[in-house]
């Protein structure tokens, strides 16, 4: 296995999340890769929320129409990423290099 397919690994891990429906907490298992699961805990950590808060507000978001709870969670994740501009860790290059022949 090569060190990329170890740090991608899918981790199970369990979260309660809060019922929109009738406001009761149920205990439940997502499966998200490594490192969605370091971004999350690192999200929560900046805004002072726990995952389970995470996991419950990205859920009932009423403009998260991902079809399972985990597509939610992640489309939540990168979303955040996306809007802080925090999606690649070195600063991307957006100018052509030409190539010579």
């Amino acid at each position: 296995m090569s060190k990329i397919e170890k740090n991608q690994s899918l981790i199970n891990g369990n979260v309660t999340i809060l019922d929109p429906h009738d406001g009761k907490k149920r205990r439940t298992s997502i499966r998200l890769e490594a490192i969605e699961w370091d971004t999350m805990r690192r999200i929560c950590g900046l805004n002072r929320i726990t995952i389970h808060d995470f996991c419950s507000r990205a859920d009932a978001h009423p403009k998260r129409i991902e079809h399972s709870r985990t597509s939610r969670i992640r489309a939540a994740i990168l979303q955040y990423c996306l809007d802080k501009g925090e999606v690649f860790s070195t600063p991307v290059r957006r100018e052509v290099e030409t190539v010579r022949i």
